[in-house]
């Protein structure tokens, strides 16, 4: 390889990588942990070994630390997994992953034009403008949304394949690579399952499907065949979550869900061309009739859209009055296909902006095609500055993610019919100490469509405002709280570990001993989460004086923090010293969750 062509190859994808650090590298040191973080990530012990690795492909409850938080993504668990065997539960090492796999997923969009007959310059405006759009900012910077990134990045890589020629020799060897491709983006998240479906559609626009050539069915199930197979058999194996998603307990009825999200497809298409109000939960209600005015008139839109579309694919004379032509059909038709898994699957969250991730490959094409002609122009000038703008706002956004109290006043502020962003702000009011104003946010979030709250809402609401009425003293209304979170998960640690330390802070009421201080210090850090502290405080007043309570509450903490094995050792000594029957049934209990065979040192 020429030294030319080593240029041609890695400077658009130097500038794209330089680009996307610019805009989001500040995020790798300042970003933290946010929303769907705390249970997929913080507090997951499947991710502390990677041992667990073989159970992310099998069981979809390893997602999560709830019990109902499961997901089928193995292959995230897997990426979370090796960066905690690194870095443990350092925010930072998260969030280069995230800016890497962007990044990559930019560099990947500036190869796709240049493959489709883009200058260089023109490939790299439009990467950098994929790269830089604000709706991309929470893909960027949100580390749960990586699913969306990864499925993405192994979505891109099959169509590069693809689009080169995979499969048109029987012995190609990028057709088997392709498969792998599609393979990987079904084990990032389910929205890959498109993908046969866009490779079609790329087929029939090219003119690749010469439907009464008898030939060609051999030739296509060679092709298309084994991309078809692998999506019947993800279909079986996903079965379970989907019936249930679809049909045993659906979150909406469907007739809503098509009427809802026919709404979504044209308020997608607003945020791609005017990215304003991005919020991390958008005031977006559901629509139960087809005479909603919105749903009538976002059905007229997208009518109009799609006849014309037709009308000029199929007129000769348009492409050069309109700049429509055959393969444009193709990129229109990615818009709405990668969001169809979401259009008919109900979900909690109506519209998501990462949700746009995948739809914003087509966009950049079309967009260079319009304004650029694939070649530089004065159109690429304004596609130049119209990402330096993007750029900007990106910057600017990433940093709202960057804290949790702003992000969720940020939402409350553009969506106050929401209650989900007052229960994220009650928590930051109560991570600052200010537990009054923690405690009226909690209260908004169940007086504002508590209908929109999901299960993992309810159970944190309830334990976090039983973890401010402690704060505050008020441990009759604590119990209540938590009461009311254990009805909703049972087993949730952080509920069970504060009644634990509740009560053991009631047990030593009337004591005065230097190991009771250092063990009510202990159980206030641990009730505040700040583990640590908790077991130093702890170790320290079990050296001064055992007692049961102390004991059990260390090995909660330890459970907490990822010391499995040190955990279960506590409770089998437990077992065989403590005179409390509760504490006794509680270290039964711990252990056989824990699985007293495997933590066995």
């Amino acid at each position: 390889m020429s030294h030319e062509q080593t240029i041609k190859l890695w400077l658009p994808a130097g500038l794209v990588t330089i680009a996307c650090f610019a805009i989001y590298g500040f995020s790798i040191v300042d970003g933290v942990f946010q929303y769907d973080d705390l249970h997929a990530i913080v507090g997951n012990s499947s991710l502390h070994s990677l041992a667990h690795i073989p159970s992310y492909f099998t069981d979809p409850g390893t997602f999560s630390s709830l019990t109902f938080g499961g997901m089928f993504r193995p292959l995230v668990l897997v990426s979370y997994a090796l960066t905690h065997a690194i870095s443990g539960e350092n925010p930072a090492a998260y969030h280069l992953g995230n800016v890497v796999i962007h990044a990559t997923v930019g560099v990947l969009v500036a190869s796709l034009l240049l493959r489709l007959g883009a200058g260089r310059l023109a490939a790299v405006v439009a990467g950098v403008w994929f790269i830089a759009h604000p709706v991309h900012a929470e893909v960027a910077t949100y580390v749960s949304s990586r699913s969306e990134s990864m499925c993405t990045l192994f979505m891109l890589l099959c169509v590069h394949l693809w689009i080169g020629g995979a499969g048109d020799r029987v012995r190609d060897w990028r057709l088997p690579v392709a498969l792998l491709a599609f393979a990987l983006a079904l084990l990032s998240k389910s929205v890959g399952i498109v993908l046969p479906g866009l490779l079609l559609a790329h087929d029939v626009v090219r003119g690749q499907t010469p439907w009464k050539d008898t030939g060609w069915w051999r030739t296509a199930a060679w092709r298309h065949g084994p991309f078809w197979l692998l999506t019947a058999l993800y279909l079986l194996l996903v079965s379970d979550s989907l019936g249930s998603a679809l049909l045993a307990d659906p979150v909406r009825g469907m007739a809503a869900q098509v009427y809802t999200q026919t709404k979504s497809l044209v308020y997608y298409l607003c945020l791609l061309v005017i990215p304003r109000g991005l919020s991390v939960e958008h005031a977006f209600r559901v629509s139960e009739s087809l005479a909603d005015g919105a749903v009538l008139a976002s059905a007229g839109v997208l009518l109009s859209v799609g006849l014309v579309t037709v009308w000029c694919a199929r007129s000769r004379s348009t492409p050069r009055s309109i700049g429509i032509s055959l393969p444009d059909v193709f990129w229109l038709a990615w818009m709405p296909i990668v969001l169809l898994p979401t259009l008919i699957v109900p979900l909690n969250v109506l519209v998501n902006e990462h949700r746009l991730y995948p739809m914003t490959i087509a966009a950049a094409v079309l967009l260079l095609r319009v304004m650029g002609g694939m070649t530089p122009s004065w159109g690429l000038s304004v596609l130049a500055g119209i990402t330096i703008c993007f750029g900007v706002m990106s910057y600017q956004r990433a940093q709202v993610w960057g804290d949790a109290l702003t992000l969720w006043s940020d939402a409350r502020d553009k969506a106050p019919t929401m209650p989900r962003p007052y229960l994220f702000v009650g928590d930051g009011h109560f991570q600052a100490g200010r537990y009054d104003e923690a405690l009226l946010a909690y209260a908004q979030a169940e007086q504002v469509q508590p209908e929109h709250l999901t299960p993992g809402d309810r159970l944190a609401l309830h334990n976090n405002r039983g973890a401010t009425l402690l704060a505050l003293g008020r441990r009759a209304e604590a119990r209540r709280s938590y009461a009311k979170a254990l009805r909703i998960m049972p087993d949730y640690a952080p509920t069970v570990q504060a009644l634990a330390a509740l009560q053991a802070l009631e047990g030593m009421a009337t004591r005065n001993s230097a190991a009771d201080d250092l063990g009510r210090r202990g159980l206030a850090a641990m009730v505040s989460g700040d583990l640590a502290v908790a077991e130093e405080a702890l170790r320290a007043s079990l050296q001064v004086q055992p007692e049961d309570r102390i004991h059990l509450a260390l090995g909660l903490v330890l459970e907490r923090r990822g010391k499995l094995p040190e955990a279960a050792q506590l409770y089998r000594e437990l077992l065989a010293s403590a005179n409390s029957p509760a504490v006794l049934v509680s270290a039964h209990r711990r252990l056989a969750g824990l699985g007293e065979g495997e933590l066995a040192p």
